[in-house]
């Protein structure tokens, strides 16, 4: 009876763990920059080190609930003791420091095979990573037809709690909404349509204490986007417009001395383009268009919260190794707008080997008189390797050069006269393993 006893809890412990899943992605990244010039009595080096952990535990339920956690341990940074940033510390000596955090939780209920309700804290993105790319807390439903698929998500990404104004109460953060549309016409090619609504409320800073200002903004995104699939050629574009509006409300105060500022609707623009032609089973050819339309008057094209991949290593917010200049995200490069044409040849040297060389050319939308009249900002240049060990053990090593004009040294610096930054280079080595 002990023994009956002893094998059917055993096989009870085999069962739940059948349903539980463990894994793990590790990265470890070194890479050595020049930041600012080919002067050997001007150079400036940066020398970094981090690695990344993230465990995740899968644990199936039963055939409709399914749960999810992940967890991120890092970046921590080699050597960093001093750091602000609580997700790089824990480097230093000693190596403590606050450097966990909850990456995604979140339960999946499906109530039949093409329907999914997804509640908790997710990751999030529409098709290019364009408008939005980030873990959010929210609720996503995806529904699975015939031809057509679509997404129904609603998301809090700020919650600034409520607040009583007299027999008001108003709520203030940002909730975002999206609605996405995928058809598939045939085998060759689908279209899609995404569509998100962004609202806003927060305090209007403002001279006068006496007064309360609610400042109301709503965003509003909508993204088209077809896809072909031609066996050897493959492209995907995502067309954007975005338009923007303001309200000011007055919550407590004389509403007769408050004066609203100068906030006009916009409309803008955007694009996003990647394809690839497979020339033979070892040559295959990519090319990449992103266009950001410019932030001027009432001309606006600003994005939520993207973290878009170019495909290159500088002029990228997702690159392969550490980020160091952002452009996308550079104030006055946002309000000018970028064009950026990249093309890409990989060459697969053995079946866990590919060779990648690369070349970018970075533009604005518009010139601007403080970037000497100049809408070309210089032109990037990569080689890297992808490198496969063991299954599950990725290599990236990687060269990249940036080559600015001037106009690009002006606006990183534009009280500097000479204009020192004349080069920007990265080299290193990124490895990633996953079980």
């Amino acid at each position: 009876m002990k023994k009956f006893v002893s094998i059917l809890v055993l096989v009870s412990i085999a069962v739940a763990f059948a349903q539980i899943k463990f894994g793990m992605d590790m990265r470890v990244r070194s890479e050595l920059q020049n930041l600012n010039s080919t002067d050997a009595d001007t150079q400036i080096y940066d020398k970094r080190t981090d690695l990344r952990f993230r465990p995740y535990v899968d644990y199936n339920i039963n055939e409709n609930l399914f749960v999810k956690a992940v967890f991120e341990i890092g970046d921590i940074q080699f050597g960093d003791t001093h750091s602000t940033d609580a997700s790089a510390q824990g480097g230093g000596i000693g190596t403590d420091g606050v450097n966990t955090e909850t990456k995604n939780l979140y339960l999946s209920i499906k109530p039949s095979n093409n329907h999914k309700i997804t509640i908790g804290l997710l990751s999030y993105q529409d098709p290019h990573g364009f408008i939005f790319n980030a873990d959010v807390a929210g609720i996503l439903w995806n529904g699975e037809f015939n031809k057509y698929s679509v997404d129904l998500g609603w998301f809090a990404p700020f919650d600034e709690n409520e607040v009583n104004e007299g027999i008001d109460t108003y709520s203030y953060g940002t909730t975002f909404f999206a609605l996405g549309l995928d058809y598939k016409l045939n085998e060759r090619i689908s279209f899609g349509l995404s569509n998100y609504l962004v609202f806003d409320r927060n305090v209007l800073d403002q001279p006068d204490p006496t007064i309360t200002v609610n400042e109301d903004e709503v965003s509003i995104f909508i993204a088209p986007r077809i896809v072909g699939d031609y066996g050897k050629i493959k492209f995907d574009a995502q067309f954007v417009v975005n338009n923007r509006y303001y309200d000011f409300d007055v919550v407590s105060g004389d509403a007769a001395s408050f004066s609203p500022p100068h906030a006009p609707d916009k409309t803008g623009t955007g694009m996003s383009v990647k394809s690839t032609f497979e020339v033979d089973k070892k040559l295959t050819i990519r090319a990449n268009f992103l266009y950001r339309g410019c932030q001027t008057m009432y001309e606006n094209f600003e994005t939520f919260e993207q973290f878009y991949d170019t495909g290159l290593e500088i002029i990228n917010q997702n690159p392969v190794g550490i980020d160091y200049k952002d452009p996308m995200d550079f104030e006055l490069f946002e309000q000018l707008g970028i064009a950026l044409p990249a093309v890409l040849v990989d060459y697969k040297v053995r079946d866990n080997i590919i060779l990648t060389g690369g070349l970018g050319v970075f533009m604005f939308d518009q010139n601007y008189a403080k970037v000497a009249d100049t809408m070309y900002m210089g032109s990037e240049f990569d080689i890297k390797a992808k490198v496969t060990l063991y299954d599950n053990l990725n290599i990236i090593p990687y060269f990249a050069l940036f080559v600015p004009d001037v106009g690009y040294s002006r606006v990183m610096d534009l009280t500097n006269p000479d204009h020192p930054e004349d080069l920007i280079m990265k080299l290193g080595t990124t490895l990633k393993y996953s079980f």
